[in-house]
């Protein structure tokens, strides 16, 4: 928890309106997503970001063994445990990752843990690539299929939350992120 809130605000501030059984699990897998992306600014040369990667999907093959001895691997070992998370869609997301993109992968297993049925996800989709180059018109499309469907899917939104800082008029600081994040859960949008 404190990793994610060190490294990604806006989704520890927007996992706070998750469900508390599958809270757990969506900031095991946003730390997981954050030791990721880390990954590149850890090591420089491109052998040793292959290493790297190559050893988280080592550990995600292994998730289910009992003792891993990292932390985040043994949150996800607890999520996986209770059928939130797939060593299949984190596999994916470490491969999306090493390619140097990955928000829509994130965004989709995030909704995923918080509900979404299995299929593809045309949300989670335009809300990933509004992430990763902060698109505006991006994020207005995902906000167009999202009202579409709000109701039935009312329990995704803590997945799309971050978003809303793509088109913020200000600087983002600690009270503006809590406060936006509170906003829009209660109103039900992004």
């Amino acid at each position: 928890m404190a990793e994610v809130k060190r490294r990604e605000p806006a989704r520890f501030v927007a996992s706070l309106f998750a469900p508390e059984p599958k809270r757990r699990a969506l900031l095991a897998l946003y730390a997981f997503d954050a030791e990721l992306k880390n990954v590149p600014q850890a090591a420089r040369e491109p052998m040793i970001q292959a290493m790297r990667f190559q050893w988280w999907r080592d550990a995600v093959a292994r998730l289910t063994e009992p003792s891993r001895g990292h932390p985040v691997l043994d949150e996800l070992s607890h999520a996986a445990g209770a059928g939130l998370v797939t060593t299949d869609g984190l596999a994916r997301l470490t491969e999306a990752r090493e390619a140097g993109r990955g928000e829509a992968e994130a965004v989709g297993l995030a909704a995923a843990v918080l509900g979404k049925a299995a299929g593809p996800n045309a949300v989670a989709a335009a809300v990933g690539a509004a992430l990763e180059g902060g698109d505006k018109t991006m994020l207005a499309e995902a906000r167009r299929l999202w009202r579409a469907a709000r109701r039935l899917r009312k329990a995704e939104l803590p997945a799309y939350l971050p978003a809303t800082f793509i088109d913020a008029p200000h600087p983002v600081t600690q009270f503006r992120l809590y406060g936006r994040v509170l906003r829009m859960a209660v109103m039900n949008r992004f």
